[in-house]
């Protein structure tokens, strides 16, 4: 268990931007005859509703589910830097390839520094 939170922290640190700058990379890489990427394990997606994407996902494109599991804690919070965090987190797998959806099912505001009692 600990490692697949592990996989996710690293999965929620990485975002769309790495990915887009990877992308960059490779295809400048492939124009010069060099392979930077061989390989992408996982892509992540940030969900609104995790029970309509999973229908989607799972019956419309035939991923299968792998893990889902439910996040919270300082850790978590200190990641993403918000407070009060709880995610739903499911893996699907179609084949060799991989996604992961996030749902944040709970934020809290963080409480104000100087608040009066």
């Amino acid at each position: 268990m600990r490692t697949q939170r592990k996989g996710v922290q690293v999965l929620l640190l990485l975002g769309w931007g790495a990915l887009a700058w990877w992308v960059a990379t490779a295809l400048a890489q492939a124009a010069h005859g060099q392979a930077l990427i061989h390989a992408v394990d996982v892509i992540g997606m940030t969900v609104a509703d995790m029970d309509r994407s999973l229908a989607f996902y799972t019956q419309v494109l035939s991923f299968e589910p792998v893990s889902d599991v439910e996040v919270t804690g300082s850790e978590y919070e200190h990641l993403q830097g918000v407070f009060g965090l709880r995610m739903r987190v499911v893996r699907l797998r179609l084949g060799d390839e991989a996604i992961v959806l996030t749902e944040y099912l709970v934020v809290y505001p963080q409480p104000a520094a100087n608040s009066a009692a």
